[in-house]
C-alpha cells in the first residue's frame, strides 16, 4: 500500500472486510526515504497511520520500495538496507 492516490483510500476497508491483508510499502514511494533510518521509518510510520485511518487495523506486513535487496538505496546511504532489514 502506498498513499500516492488518495482516491483509492476507500478501497482499503473493502479489501480488509473481504479477508485480505494490506501491507505497508511506502507513503511517498520516493527512494529518497533511504537517506537515513529516520527518513525511512518516518515514511513507514506515515503509511502505517494511513492504513490504520482507512481500516482501523494495524498491519505488520512491510515491503521495501525497490525490494529488500535493492541497489537503489545505496545511492542515498551505503549499507542502509542491511540495517533496515535487521531493525
Amino acid at each position: 500500500m502506498t498513499a500516492q492516490n488518495h482516491s483509492y483510500k476507500h478501497l482499503m476497508k473493502q479489501i480488509v472486510n473481504e479477508g485480505h491483508a494490506l501491507g505497508a510499502h511506502s507513503y511517498t514511494h520516493q527512494y529518497s526515504i533511504y537517506q537515513s533510518e529516520k527518513t525511512y521509518f518516518d515514511d513507514l510510520k506515515n503509511i502505517e497511520n494511513y492504513i490504520k485511518s482507512g481500516t482501523g487495523m494495524v498491519t505488520n506486513l512491510v515491503r521495501f520500495p525497490g525490494g529488500s535487496s535493492n541497489t537503489i538505496s545505496r545511492h542515498f546511504a551505503h549499507g542502509i538496507m542491511k540495517t533496515l532489514a535487521t531493525d
